[in-house]
Formats: C-alpha cells, sequence, structure tokens
C-alpha cells in the first residue's frame, strides 16, 4: 500500500543465496539439490499477513508485508537495534532464523510513522517490492501460513489457473480482474487497510473514487456505507480473476486517491480478496496461481 512518503525500494534481487536462509540453503543448492522451503513467522492480522520476527539481540519486529510498498523501518526500531543510519536509510539487523534480505543494497528508508496511525501501530518494518522480487512465494490465507521458495522452482507449473502477472512498475504486480464482464487491471496489494468504525483495522482492496460512484451507479443494489470522510465501502458480488470466481470482495476508497498517486490504474486487489486461498507468487516467471 503506497502513500507519498512510502518510498519505493531499488527492487533488484541482489543477494548471495547462502545468505538467504541460512548456510545450509546456500550449500544444497551448490550440491545441485533443491533447497528446503523456509517457513517464515507468519502472523495474519485482520486478514492482512505479517511476520512476527526475533533479532539475534533478542529485539522483536513486526514486519508488514506488502507487494504494494517500497519498504521501511521505523526510526523507533531503527533506534532499538542501534542500526547505523546513513542518509536516512538503513540495513536490517540479523534475525533468527535468518531472514531473507530486502535486494537492492540492502537498505530501507528510515520513516517516522505517525503515532494517531492506526494502520501503521505497532510495525516495525515494511517488508515491500524489493524484498519479494526475484523469489517464488506461497501465501497460504487459509492456514495463515507464509512460505519462500529458495531454490526458485515453478511451484505454478501444474496449476489449474495460472494467471500472468504484469508489472506496470518493475517489482509491483498487477493481476486481471473482472467484474461484471469488465477487465481491470488492479495492483496487487497484500497491504490494503482499512480502519473500521470500531477502530479495528483489516484487511481491504481499494478503488478509486470515480471507480466507486461508477458501480454504485451501475448496481443500487450492492452494499455500500460511508466509513469517514473520503473512505466509502462498496461490497462486489462476485469478483473473478480472468475466468475464476473468487467471490464477493469489498473495496474501499481512500481521501482524495491517495494511494494511486502516480498511477494509472482504478484498483488494488488486497488481501480480502484472498481470504480462504492459498495464492502462489511467482516472481521469476511473472506468474501467479491460487486455490
Amino acid at each position: 500500500m503506497r502513500r507519498a512518503w512510502f518510498l519505493r525500494g531499488a527492487g533488484a534481487f541482489a543477494a548471495a543465496l547462502g545468505l538467504m536462509d541460512g548456510a545450509h540453503v546456500g550449500r544444497a543448492l551448490a550440491a545441485g539439490t533443491a533447497a528446503p522451503d523456509l517457513d517464515l513467522p507468519a502472523l495474519f492480522k485482520g486478514g492482512r499477513p505479517f511476520l512476527h520476527l526475533s533479532a539475534s539481540d533478542g529485539s522483536r519486529a513486526l514486519a508488514w508485508l506488502d507487494t504494494d510498498g517500497g519498504g521501511f523501518i521505523a526510526n523507533s526500531f531503527a533506534q532499538r537495534t542501534r542500526s547505523p543510519v546513513n542518509n536516512g536509510r538503513a540495513a536490517l539487523p540479523q534475525f533468527v532464523p535468518p531472514l531473507p534480505p530486502v535486494g537492492g543494497d540492502g537498505t530501507l528508508p528510515v520513516i517516522a510513522p505517525d503515532p494517531k496511525d492506526a494502520i501503521l501501530a505497532g510495525v516495525d518494518v515494511q517488508l515491500g517490492s524489493s524484498w519479494f522480487a526475484g523469489r517464488v512465494w506461497t501465501i497460504d490465507y487459509r492456514n495463515q501460513a507464509i512460505t519462500w521458495h529458495p531454490d526458485g522452482r515453478s511451484i505454478t507449473s501444474d496449476a489449474i489457473n495460472p494467471v500472468k502477472l504484469h508489472f506496470p512498475t518493475p517489482n509491483y504486480p498487477s493481476l486481471p480482474v473482472v467484474v461484471e464482464g469488465e477487465l481491470i487491471e488492479m495492483m496487487l496489494d497484500t497491504a490494503a487497510s482499512l480502519v473500521e468504525r470500531t477502530g479495528s483495522v483489516v484487511a481491504t482492496s481499494f478503488i478509486t473514487h470515480e471507480r466507486f460512484a461508477k458501480w454504485h451507479g451501475a448496481h443500487p443494489e450492492w452494499s455500500v456505507r460511508n466509513i469517514a470522510a473520503g473512505i466509502d465501502w462498496i461490497e462486489v458480488p462476485e469478483v473473478r480473476i480472468l475466468d475464476v470466481p473468487m467471490g464477493a470482495v469489498s473495496f474501499t476508497t481512500r481521501p482524495g486517491d491517495d494511494v494511486f498517486e502516480g498511477e494509472h490504474v482504478a484498483g488494488k486487489l488486497g488481501s480480502n480478496g484472498w481470504a480462504f486461498h492459498v495464492l502462489m507468487l511467482d516472481y521469476v516467471r511473472g506468474i501467479a496461481a491460487f486455490d
């Protein structure tokens, strides 16, 4: 989920495999054998995927997984772990077990989140596009598990519903979403979040105000409600990824369409669209699949 102050990551897969999940992965690949899958310490909050990490010095970190974000480190976490900050950027500390590193130069921007922002409450790190790029993943919303496949093998080759990922911007994937027979290219946004009137934070999907008005005008029978100023909610009874039905998915707008700044899409499919599904993401071959 992008906002103006979310700086985009550099975005290249540029780390030695031996560093990704420990020396045993490096040895396995060097020997020509399949590296073991790495089940990460997953935590799902309000339907959104996180990792609950432990640094080598005993510090704990809550990492927010965002396929549509650039990644960041909260300044409070950088201070807590005494991470050196250079030109507003810092490297992540070593975690136990080791975490696949971010790409590019291995650093992320250090930011000061608004303490009043419920969406970012408790978040120490955002792992975004440069962390997902060049890798193969399974996000199992059904069983609340997240797996990295470090050998980069195809996990979608025998899938019955593979879908080609598009990358309007390098490392930021989009999917072909169909609503009422209309094909709408939407970004994949695992971090899309909504603060409910109760104050709870839950997964959502985003649309522009223009798209909301179009759907509501054409389908006044679809459920709608206002959440807050600039934030309206609508439930689409049937959403498809090409020909594959996903069921009902709710979408929300954002004040001033802030999450769409500089983009040319009308929607972002979030984690609520994948509830009870297993999502496979192959950034190496640009393919997604799900069941």
